[in-house]
């Protein structure tokens, strides 16, 4: 069963609408970080029309292939979504500009 979900998001002016991908993981095979304790991110998003954005966002959980994204966009809005693992890349302080509401 999955919930309705919006994966549009504003960005800099721009609605994006990110692929959303209904995965199942095998029961112990998701790796979580601790609540607060997310590291920061810069994501090449995989988006619906086959281009990708840059999204600076929070890794909250990871597979061997999928890493759990979570963000606030420019409205606030809160999004999250499983992308590959190859489009994902940690950022330092100075580079990342995310925002998280917790």
């Amino acid at each position: 069963m999955r919930f309705d979900y919006d994966p549009t998001f504003l960005q800099d002016g721009k609605t994006y609408e990110h692929e959303n991908p209904a995965l199942v993981h095998a029961v112990g095979s998701v790796t979580h970080f601790y609540h607060r304790q997310y590291p920061t991110v810069i994501v090449q998003m995989p988006l619906t029309d086959g281009t990708t954005v840059d999204v600076h966002a929070h890794a909250a959980g990871y597979t061997e292939e999928w890493v759990h994204i979570q963000w606030h966009d420019d409205r606030a809005k809160y999004s999250h979504c499983w992308v590959p693992v190859g489009a994902v890349r940690r950022a330092a302080a100075p580079e990342w500009r995310g925002s998280f509401l917790h």
